[in-house]
């Protein structure tokens, strides 16, 4: 659904993608349900626009812990800072882009990654395992509709804003050019309007 109420359709699965305020109240209903592992993965899928494999992340209380293993991903509970410092050492494109690294001042947030912690919840499968890690996360995420499909929610709504399109690419670690032709909606629709005109 676009800013006028209308749904679009992934052109590639043909999902009818909602619009960007129903993610945003999927995700405020998860913080009122008390739903902390759920909400903490839709909180980094919307706000860093992550990847499966960037949500595969242990959850620890010191920067020692961060630096003993650099393949990993970490939540960090900076208590100095007042702040959850997010450290994604392994996602699809660290080798071009390297550590990403943020700290996080939400209160919700921290209060649901400190609750989690004390449950012992994350991370959400072995890290040697990742080929686990798409299941639970399409079980998670809004609608089921998976990572891909929740970022091309957040692509479509700013497809015409070219500073937050590249916020957003900056923070997933994307080309933006792959962003706009693999998750902007109205720019694949464009393509295939023009190899329609062009196949007359």
């Amino acid at each position: 659904m676009d800013k006028g109420g209308e749904t679009r359709p992934a052109p590639d699965t043909g999902v009818q993608l909602p619009s960007l305020k129903e993610y945003d109240d999927f995700i405020e209903n998860l913080w009122n349900t008390c739903s902390y592992r759920m909400y903490i993965i839709n909180y980094l899928m919307r706000n860093f626009y992550t990847r499966n494999v960037d949500l595969i992340f242990d959850i620890v209380e010191t920067k020692n812990e961060t630096l003993q293993d650099k393949t990993k991903n970490y939540l960090w509970i900076n208590r100095r800072q007042m702040c959850i410092v997010y450290i994604r050492n392994n996602y699809k494109t660290a080798r071009t882009y390297g550590p990403k690294i943020y700290p996080i001042k939400n209160e919700r947030f921290i209060r649901a990654v400190k609750a989690c912690h004390k449950m012992d919840a994350f991370p959400l499968c072995p890290h040697d395992e990742p080929t686990l890690i798409g299941h639970h996360i399409k079980k998670m995420s809004f609608n089921t509709l998976g990572e891909s499909n929740c970022l091309k929610i957040i692509v479509n709504e700013y497809r015409d804003d070219i500073k937050k399109l590249e916020d957003i690419s900056k923070k997933r670690g994307t080309n933006l050019q792959v962003l706009l032709k693999s998750y902007n909606i109205g720019y694949n629709d464009k393509l295939q309007s023009q190899d329609e005109d062009n196949s007359e």
